[in-house]
């Protein structure tokens, strides 16, 4: 199975005064498989109950917070690991610069193993107009430069 994806223009603004139209590919989602859908799938491989399988997620999540919010970076096995990025507003000089340059932190997720072998082996379908599959009409398309980069704004070379 691949990946549906439709041709889209977008503009380009960062000269003003000549915006540039541009042609780009983006992804058509399937579905949205939520934590209820995640919670079942588990159960029907594994021997661990429903109660405990969420209780076991709740309390990760909790942990993970709390430890980016000490500055840790968080590995989560072969998921990946995730880390906040401090970013400020720029001063003229150390004096000048204060705790209300300081902005709100981005949370960077670097894939692990496992989830850059999926990356390496997606592959991309031509979406028509009503975002179905042409897949059966055409060969699916595999990215030149698959395995590099993490395809996302998290910052991360996608290597780390």
């Amino acid at each position: 199975m691949s990946v549906n994806y439709r041709v889209v223009r977008r503009t380009l603004n960062f000269d003003k005064a000549n915006p540039k139209e541009v042609v780009v590919a983006q992804t058509e989602p399937r579905a949205t498989t939520g934590l209820e859908d995640l919670i079942s799938l588990i159960g029907q491989i594994s021997s661990i109950s429903r109660g405990d399988v969420l209780s076991v997620i709740s309390t990760l999540t909790r942990l993970i917070a709390d430890e980016l919010a000490k500055g840790n970076i968080v590995e989560i096995g072969e998921l990946g690991r995730l880390r906040f990025n401090m970013r400020s507003k720029a001063a003229k000089s150390v004096k000048e610069f204060t705790h209300n340059n300081i902005l709100t932190p981005t949370l960077h997720f670097l894939p692990g193993m496992l989830l850059k072998d999926a990356r390496r082996r997606i592959r991309f379908t031509l979406a028509d107009e009503k975002g179905k599959s042409t897949e059966g009409k055409g060969k699916p398309t595999t990215p030149p430069n698959s395995g590099s980069g993490t395809g996302s704004s998290t910052g991360g070379d996608g290597n780390e």
